[in-house]
Formats: structure tokens, sequence, C-alpha cells
């Protein structure tokens, strides 16, 4: 490209564009620095700020160059996937038959198979005729010929005829035939001196010898043996002898009668059986509990059998109220009738003093404080009653109890007067019902 720059000084200037591409076989020689882009015809060129002109078209294509040498040959590409196969074509029309060949050699005789199951039983044949067999003729032969038999009738029903050679006759005389026979037989008619019948008959007693030994399924000869009070027959061996044992304990069941223990001597209700073998009254003042009376479900009362002692003890655990403020109140029948009139004296702590509690000529006996200070809590009445009847009629009371949650106690003392022996001691509350409790009534000898 030719253009004219304006400088200071006016040059003229050539420049020469870099070829726009390189040719196929073209080596392009080494860039050279922009400055030597210029060809210089004048002075130095100051402050100069080139200014291009628009791009020219583009030139035609050159000519193709020579084809240059082949490359190295690349490496092998994968393997591709295998094509869908084909449709089958048209199935080609029958060829001759060939000639047979020649018969080849007999092959070797092959293994035997396994055995065949066998096969299923065949239906039962219908039953034959019993075969019979009878006896038909009996003949004497000649002595010295041999015996026979003959059958005249069938196979299915025999009838043989015998043929039996006579004994050569015999040398010697007979003059006595006898018998002997084991202990336990007799003979009758020994000995035979001309003719006769020997008769056997039993007698007296087998030997043990002659017996056999006894087993589990059969009879047999057994030792006697001598008996013993405290012992029993438990086996007898396979020998016949039995042997004798005393019971073990464990083979007795039932109650020892009371006279099989010292003969009964000195037994009652009122005794036991002393480990020295003999009966004994129970010792003075060991108590017997008669019962035991436990309140779950409120109740009204609670009455308590008395019998066979004239002295008892009445023990209360934690009998509680339904009702507060109520008085524990104790009454005693007789055989005939209940004492009415309960006299006595009383002292009750009320938790900070000691008071008085006297009863006259009431209804019950105080067991808690007369003036009713009971609660429902949980803290009920605990303690001890005690009552003497030694006199038919009268009776002595005396009571100890705590109760309420403070802990207050109370003591009376009394006397009631009825007819006959104590059968019943009640417990109520002045009002309301027993919630719960447990009471024991013990007999005093």
């Amino acid at each position: 490209m030719t253009g004219s720059f304006f400088g200071t000084n006016n040059p003229t200037y050539t420049v020469v564009d870099q070829p726009p591409s390189t040719p196929t076989g073209y080596s392009a020689p080494t860039t050279p620095a922009p400055s030597s882009f210029f060809q210089d015809s004048g002075p130095t060129l100051q402050g100069y700020t080139p200014m291009l002109g628009p791009q020219g078209a583009t030139g035609a294509t050159g000519p193709i160059g020579p084809a240059g040498p082949t490359g190295p040959q690349g490496p092998t590409g994968a393997t591709g996937s295998v094509g869908a196969t084909g449709s089958q074509g048209p199935q080609g029309p029958t060829g001759a038959t060939g000639s047979q060949g020649p018969q080849g050699p007999t092959g070797s005789t092959g293994a035997t198979g396994a055995t065949g199951a066998t096969g299923a039983t065949g239906a039962t044949g219908a039953a034959g005729s019993a075969a019979t067999v009878s006896v038909g003729t009996t003949t004497t032969l000649a002595a010295g010929s041999s015996a026979t038999v003959t059958n005249s009738g069938t196979g299915a029903a025999a009838v043989l005829n015998f043929g039996i050679p006579q004994g050569a006759a015999g040398t010697g005389t007979v003059t006595s035939v006898a018998m002997t026979v084991p202990t336990g037989l007799t003979v009758a008619g020994s000995p035979i001196t001309a003719n006769g019948t020997l008769a056997l008959s039993w007698s007296g007693t087998v030997p043990a010898a002659q017996l056999p030994n006894p087993t589990t399924s059969a009879l047999g000869g057994v030792q006697a043996v001598t008996a013993v009070s405290h012992k029993w027959l438990s086996s007898i061996s396979t020998g016949g002898v039995p042997a004798l044992t005393q019971p073990a304990f464990s083979d007795i069941s039932g109650n020892i009668a009371t006279s099989q223990m010292n003969s009964g001597t000195s037994a009652s209700s009122s005794t036991f059986w002393r480990g020295d073998g003999t009966w004994a009254a129970a010792s003075s003042g060991a108590m017997t509990l008669l019962s035991t009376t436990t309140i779950s479900t409120a109740q009204a009362s609670a009455a308590l059998s008395l019998s066979g002692f004239t002295r008892y003890e009445i023990e209360l655990y934690n009998v509680v109220p339904a009702t507060a403020s109520t008085i524990l109140e104790l009454t005693l029948t007789n055989a005939t009738v209940s004492p009415t009139n309960y006299t006595g004296t009383g002292w009750a702590n009320t938790g900070s003093s000691l008071a008085a509690d006297n009863f006259t000529a009431t209804a019950y006996i105080p067991v808690t404080r007369n003036t009713g200070d009971t609660t429902t809590s949980t803290a009920g009445v605990s303690g001890k009653i005690k009552i003497f009847a030694n006199t038919p009629g009268e009776m002595v009371v005396m009571t100890e109890a705590t109760y309420n949650a403070t802990g207050q106690t109370a003591n009376h003392g009394g006397i009631g007067v009825g007819s006959g022996a104590l059968t019943t001691a009640t417990l109520a509350f002045s009002s309301g019902n027993i919630s719960s409790g447990m009471i024991k009534v013990y007999g005093i000898p």
C-alpha cells in the first residue's frame, strides 16, 4: 500500500502490508518488528499517528499447492457394534439322494439296563378244595418183607393202604413185669407174672424239687417265712424266697389314730403329744389362738366366738371407724342372756392431760374414750382387751387402747353380770361401720 503521511518535513513513506494468509506449502519469514514496515525516505517521524484507509476487497484464492507426504498410520479405532441380522433367504431345492454307503461293523453289546420295578401283585385266586387223607386197608405181610403204602384214592382225596410185615418169631420167656415210680406216685398190680394191668395213682405231697420256680407270669413253689409284727412281705425272688421289710414313712397315708400313740392314754382336747411319747396338758399361761378376723370392707360389727376357756385376750390392730368422733364399744354374751349393766372406771390421755373416764350402768364397756375422740384416719384403734370369767355369769374386763393420729390412749376396767359361760364378744362403734382392721382372739389357760 502506498500513501502519504504528513509530518514536520512532509516526507513520503511507503507502507508494506503483511500478507493476509499463508499459501499452502509456504514458509513465512520471521516477522520483522513493526517499525520495519516503514521505509523511511526522509527525516525521522515524530509525533506521528498513522491513519489507515479502508480495507480492500479479498483477493482471489490462489492455486492449490502440491500434496504433502502421507503421514504415519494412526492407531486402529475401536470395533463398532454388530449390525442387525438380515432376513433369511428362501430355502433352496432339495438335492438328489446319494447312494447308500457300506454297512459298518456291528458294535459291542451295551451294558445291561437296570431291573424294572416289580409289577403289581395279581389278584388272589379262588380258594381250592381242601385235600383229604383217609386210611384204607392194613395188610399183614410175610416176615422179612418190606412195608408198603399205596394210594387207592386221588391226589385230592387220598386213601392209603398199608402193608406191614409180620415180625420174626421171638425167643425167650418173660415171667414177670414190674414198675417203679417217683415219690408221690403209687403203682398197683406190679409185678405182672402172667397177665394183668398196672395202675398209677397220686398220693402224699409233691417234693420241693418237683416244683418250678415262680416268675412274674407263672406260679411256682414259695418258701415259708416267719412273720414279724412290724414288717411286711415286700417281694418274692425267682427262687421262691420271700423278703420282709419294715414300711417306710412314705408307704403310710392318712392320719395316725390316737390309740396308736401310747394307746391314747391321757389324750384329750386339752393335751398334746410330747416328744417323750406321752400325752400332757399344755403349760399354764400359754395362749391359744382361737380366731383371726380381717376386715377389708365396711361392716356394722365384729362378733367374736368365745369357747373352751374362762379367760381371753382380744388384740386390736388398727381398727378404723367409718364415722369420726365415735366410741369403740364392747359387749359380751352369756349362754342365755347378754349383760346390759356394765360399771367401771377409766382414764384417758387427751394428748395434753389425763382425764377420768368412768361409766355406770351402761350397755357396753368403752374401749376408747367415752366422749368419742376417734377419727377416720388410718390411725385406727389398736390395743388389748382382757376378759376374766372365772365365775359363771360374772365378768371382769380390762381394756387398753391407742387411737387417733395424736396418739391418745384410754384404759378402762369394768364388771358385767350375766348368766352362764361366755359365748360371744362383740365390737362395734357407737355410730357407723367398721371400715377396716384386724382382730385376734386368744384363749388363756
